[in-house]
């Protein structure tokens, strides 16, 4: 515990917490939503749509972290229905369209997608993990830079 002799050194002294417990809350911010998004990655280790991966990323705005779904956790989370498969506009060099090219077979001009079922909610999962391991992250961090 420091002593001060004067008002002008507590002063500062009291100015120099301040900013450090400021950049503290940053610090601390970052490492709750990086453990958010590490306990969300965890669920949804090793699934994938086609070569699409999931993702999760946060943008930290003022004192808040936004934690971002990236790549087709949709199709993952709640599946989808039966569906037909249309060509895009491109069209191919005989002025006609395929919708889906398979090696060895030819070209398709339209096809039946059977759908796909939703697959055990991951982000769901990950985010009722992160609702407790934030706040833990959070408290560890604040402490440990503020008081070293």
């Amino acid at each position: 515990m420091a002593t001060f002799t004067s008002a002008g050194a507590f002063t500062k002294n009291i100015g120099l917490y301040a900013v450090k417990i400021a950049q503290a809350e940053e610090k601390a911010l970052n490492a709750a939503a990086l453990a958010a998004t590490r306990d969300i990655r965890a669920e949804a280790k090793g699934m994938h749509v086609g070569r699409k991966r999931l993702g999760v990323g946060y943008t930290v705005v003022g004192s808040k972290a936004i934690i971002q779904a990236r790549g087709p956790w949709g199709i993952i989370e709640k599946g989808t229905h039966p569906h037909d498969i249309y060509p895009k506009r491109r069209r191919r060099s005989k002025g006609r369209r395929a919708a889906v090219s398979v090696p060895g077979r030819g070209a398709f001009a339209h096809v039946h997608h059977p759908g796909a079922r939703a697959t055990g909610q991951p982000w769901e999962k990950g985010v009722a993990k992160a609702i407790k391991s934030g706040p833990e992250a959070f408290k560890k961090a604040t402490l440990k830079q503020v008081f070293g």
